[in-house]
């Protein structure tokens, strides 16, 4: 039996039609929250509330420059749609968030949600993965950039060979071999993974429209001379693509090189330092401004050298 859904829709009635547009779930508001709610969910794995408060109230509140703000309130782990509010008149771009460059091996595989014929990755690692899988194309779209000369000679100082996605197929194209081996971007090395993930975001052009790129404890994964490089390699990017990245870190080295290379790059005035301090509730902190205090969180950074200096002490006083 055939069916023609336009004799059907014809039919309808204005007041039905009505009705169906009418209905909680395709109001404008109503759809932004369940789309919050699912984000949230899917982010933090549906704890998104204090578990160490009694408090059962959670607020997420921002004001930008331009009066753009917004507070969510979530009630055990549930967004309040009555007390939150949203005023946004722009366009937000979606932030990348890198946390673990093994992400890289996971491309054949992402959470998608569709709405609308648009498809939409809700939690950061599935979002990646999706950019990281939309590079097909083996020609460098910033290579004819003066500019970009800096960044491909760092890059190429870690991957010299070609990288190659193709589905689910990822190559790294081993350089200077007559065989024409490939390797799969899962056997690199972590620090080359992180790379990799860099340069390929690059390549892509996904780098061209993305207003933050937020990277967590980069330096985990790097031999110390390729700390540097990366460091040189954000604050390069930052530069010449005018990104904004949000990084952090424990390393007293990878801090300072930020600092330096800034500096070298002329960018030091666009670059920030913050640091999370206790509250007097144990289970809170606040983030300060330590941008004209840098040489303090050197310091605290530092202490657990020290540390390791007297234990060194004490035992050179035992053997003797």
């Amino acid at each position: 039996m055939e069916v023609d859904l336009d004799d059907i829709l014809i039919r309808m009635s204005i007041k039905e039609i009505k009705k169906i547009l009418d209905t909680d779930i395709l109001k404008e508001d109503n759809l932004k929250f369940e789309m919050l709610q699912s984000v949230f969910n899917n982010e933090f794995n549906s704890q998104i509330s204090n578990l160490t408060s009694n408090n059962l109230k959670s607020t997420i509140s921002f004001t930008e420059v331009n009066n753009n703000s917004g507070k969510l309130v979530f009630i055990e782990d549930v967004l309040d749609r009555e007390a939150s509010t949203i005023n946004i008149n722009r366009e937000f771009v979606r932030p990348i968030f890198i946390d673990d460059p093994t992400v890289i091996d996971e491309i054949s595989e992402s959470i998608r949600i569709y709405l609308g014929g648009k498809k939409l990755s809700y939690n950061h690692k599935s979002y990646l993965i999706d950019l990281l899988k939309q590079t097909n194309s083996d020609e460098n779209v910033f290579s004819k950039k003066k500019n970009d000369e800096m960044i491909n000679a760092i890059l190429k100082e870690v991957i010299d060979g070609n990288i190659s996605i193709n589905g689910r197929k990822s190559f790294y194209e081993i350089p200077y071999s007559d065989r024409n081996k490939k390797l799969s971007l899962s056997n690199l090395s972590t620090g080359m993974k992180s790379f990799s993930i860099l340069s390929i975001l690059k390549n892509s052009g996904a780098f061209n429209t993305v207003e933050y790129v937020i990277l967590d404890e980069p330096e985990i994964h790097l031999h110390p001379e390729w700390q540097l490089k990366y460091a040189e390699l954000i604050v390069l990017l930052s530069k010449y693509l005018n990104i904004k990245f949000l990084v952090t870190s424990h390393s007293p080295y990878f801090i300072e090189a930020i600092e330096l290379f800034s500096m070298k790059h002329g960018i030091e005035g666009k670059v920030n330092y913050y640091k999370s301090k206790h509250t007097q509730n144990p289970n809170f902190y606040t983030i300060e401004d330590y941008t004209q205090r840098l040489s303090d969180i050197y310091d605290e950074l530092a202490e657990s050298m020290f540390d390791l200096q007297n234990l060194r002490d004490e035992l050179e006083l035992e053997e003797e």
